[in-house]
């Protein structure tokens, strides 16, 4: 169903590994590069270089975020160096879909000016609210390893009330003891309260309620 549209992925990290394997299950036509030389991108073919995995390639997929150091493609386990973001943009044709996360200003305009195609994860509101709940759930992974007590018995401070403080309030409500949140916003520290943790005005040292 899938066979005449290859995709190409591009640096990343165990996300980028994992969507490698299930794309090339789905049938499509799928080429990597600057993934780890021994990951295990099942049936997806592994290029020598970054212009194998572009040549053809109706959709290009960038990790998240798809720069750290904001000139370099995001290849944190990988063994090929580095590949600066603009020339690979400047290297797409106008046909190609580039999908990544957070992407520079700059490189959307670029992109524009050249007739490509962009979607950047980072706008898309529905994808951001549901990646808040698996950052809340790693945190919480994190603190049950590193911890030598029982979380039961615990405070928790999270510093916040954005997409992932809401989160961690709503995974960590349930475990911990308390659960106090630091906002800047009256209408935050409100709804901190009523929704089971404890505000903090980032302001003063004052838990609201005391």
């Amino acid at each position: 169903m899938y066979e005449t549209l290859k995709i190409g992925i591009i640096g990343g990290d165990m996300r980028q590994i994992s969507l490698a394997r299930r794309l090339a299950n789905e049938g499509f036509e799928c080429a990597v590069w600057g993934l780890p030389k021994d990951a295990d991108i099942g049936k997806a073919v592994r290029c020598s270089d970054a212009s194998g995995a572009v040549k053809n390639s109706r959709v290009i997929l960038l990790p998240l975020p798809v720069s750290r150091d904001g000139i370099n493609i995001n290849m944190p386990c990988s063994e090929y160096g580095k590949l600066p973001v603009l020339p690979l943009v400047n290297s797409l044709s106008k046909d190609t879909f580039l999908v990544g996360g957070m992407f520079n200003p700059d490189i959307k305009s670029v992109a524009k000016e050249q007739g490509i195609a962009v979607f950047d994860y980072n706008d898309d509101e529905e994808f951001l609210v549901k990646n808040a709940f698996y950052t809340a759930e790693g945190a919480l992974e994190i603190a049950i390893r590193e911890t030598v007590f029982s979380l039961f018995d615990a405070n928790a401070l999270i510093l916040g009330y954005g997409r992932i403080g809401k989160a961690l309030l709503s995974v960590l409500k349930g475990i911990f003891h308390n659960v106090f949140v630091a906002a800047r916003k009256p209408y935050d520290r409100a709804y901190i309260d009523a929704f089971g943790g404890k505000p903090v005005d980032f302001c003063s040292e004052k838990i609201i309620g005391t």
